[in-house]
């Protein structure tokens, strides 16, 4: 991770004791820790520093993090004692250089490094950590980029995959149980082929916009991942309301009223939907994910706009 390997860096470089780097959550209002330096102390160090900084609960607006957080300009302090910005998370320290990470003008966190020395920062520091800023603002806009669908702005495939990934090794260990959703345009070759594909591009954004508004349970990720194919991960739901945000969501496509004279289903867009719910397995949630495909099947089968789901039977 660049950010971890960064303020490590730093502190050989910069001589600090605390390093951070802290990013704005979804709210807008709260930073929450992306990296910390180990201290030399290896990472389960660093995870139970995190859970400490995310208890204090470090708010945009309140201290010089959260100031330069809300301001989006750097702060170098040589005595925080003196500051009346500054809230104390630990006793020793006594200097404090923190910068904004900015990515198009706008502020997502801060790096923010403290050591107990007095006076221990100068301009030439300050420099480097913008420097290192600017580098980790432009990593994370790099990722967040290569993670999202272009047309759809929905997360792609490759991250889905990762989620999936992620989310198995976390059942694995929690237990719990999870559903998947899988969605098809129904003919939408035809929707294609009869209107053009400027008109598909517009429709599969529209279409975008409904699957993110409907299944919007935090949590839940929802990506394309191929054509005119979504799909939904949605850790710890049961099948009955998989099943049911599934039916929201055809509702939704089909109140959308997006005219398709080239469908035998309906004269509007319409989707199919298939649902699987299980625990993770031996092999991860890959089994769970091809379930719902076949439940997807199962719909298309039966005539298209509509849901089919399957559930694992030791779950219910």
């Amino acid at each position: 991770m660049l950010a971890q390997e960064s303020i490590a860096v730093l502190e050989r470089t910069l001589g600090y004791r605390y390093g951070a780097v802290l990013l704005l959550d979804d709210s807008g209002h709260r930073l929450a820790p992306f990296a910390l330096s180990d201290q030399g102390l290896g990472a389960e160090f660093v995870d139970q520093d995190k859970r400490y900084v995310s208890s204090r609960g470090v708010v945009v607006g309140d201290g010089i993090t959260g100031w330069v957080a809300q301001h989006g300009l750097p702060v170098r302090v040589g005595d925080v004692r003196t500051d009346a910005r500054y809230r104390a998370m630990r006793e020793d320290i006594r200097s404090e250089l923190c910068v904004p990470i900015t990515i198009g003008g706008r502020t997502i966190g801060v790096v923010n490094i403290e050591t107990p020395e007095l006076q221990a920062y100068d301009e030439s520091d300050q420099a480097v950590l913008e420097i290192v800023a600017a580098q980790i603002g432009l990593a994370i806009e790099m990722k967040r980029l290569a993670g999202i669908d272009h047309l759809t702005g929905l997360a792609n495939r490759r991250v889905f995959d990762a989620t999936l990934e992620t989310e198995s090794r976390r059942m694995a260990r929690s237990g719990g149980i999870c559903s998947i959703l899988m969605i098809d345009v129904d003919h939408f070759k035809q929707f294609n082929d009869g209107y053009g594909h400027k008109a598909g591009d517009q429709c599969l954004k529209a279409l975008a916009g409904v699957i993110r508004r409907t299944l919007a349970r935090a949590g839940d990720l929802v990506a394309r991942i191929g054509g005119e194919e979504f799909a939904c991960l949605m850790p710890a739901s049961d099948s009955a309301g998989a099943l049911a945000a599934a039916e929201r969501l055809r509702r939704a496509v089909e109140d959308l009223a997006t005219r398709h004279a080239y469908s035998p289903v309906a004269p509007v867009v319409t989707v199919s939907v298939g649902t699987a719910t299980g625990e993770c397995g031996a092999e991860g949630l890959s089994p769970l994910l091809g379930l719902a495909d076949q439940a997807l099947f199962e719909a298309k089968r039966l005539g298209r706009n509509r849901v089919a789901a399957i559930t694992v039977p030791a779950v219910d």
